[in-house]
């Protein structure tokens, strides 16, 4: 069974299938698929835009999330 037609959005099979189409000179099919892939692959930098707003925010949220967190005993209400 043809994976686009179970998953149109795909990602891995418009990538490959721009490779293959480029490799026959199908450029028309290829310059295709390559866009779609653009379209739907995922923003790499979208969680890290996401978080680094929320931990902007959010001090004491960000202090929390350190990897080594160490707490005032007698923390200001600020």
């Amino acid at each position: 069974m043809d994976t686009l037609e179970l998953d149109p959005e795909n990602v891995t099979a418009h990538y490959n299938l721009g490779l293959i189409h480029d490799l026959l000179g199908n450029g028309e099919q290829a310059a295709e698929h390559r866009r779609l892939h653009a379209v739907y692959r995922d923003d790499d930098n979208a969680r890290d835009r996401v978080v680094n707003l929320h931990r902007r925010h959010h001090p004491a949220a960000d202090h929390a999330a350190e990897a080594v967190v160490i707490y005032d005993l007698h923390r200001s209400t600020e």
